[in-house]
């Protein structure tokens, strides 16, 4: 299945959220403090997300950097 670079990112969130066994609920709830619309809009337009978003992502263990380092070398 080849994924097109707009759905990139989400398909590597989604990778990390098993990865580190979150689901979207406890993303919105626990780590980010946001609705699931307002995820899925993060999702599908990564560049949405603010630092503190992101902050908070990397110490809840997402690699981040590793998401961003794939979608720039594919």
């Amino acid at each position: 299945m080849e994924l097109n670079q707009k759905h990139l990112f989400e398909y590597h969130f989604r990778d990390e959220m098993k990865r580190l066994d979150l689901n979207k609920d406890k993303v919105c709830k626990q780590i980010l403090s946001c609705s699931n619309p307002t995820l899925n809009t993060k999702l599908r337009n990564p560049g949405t997300l603010t630092v503190n978003d992101i902050t908070k992502l990397n110490n809840a263990g997402f690699e981040i950097n590793r998401i961003i380092y794939s979608l720039t070398n594919n």
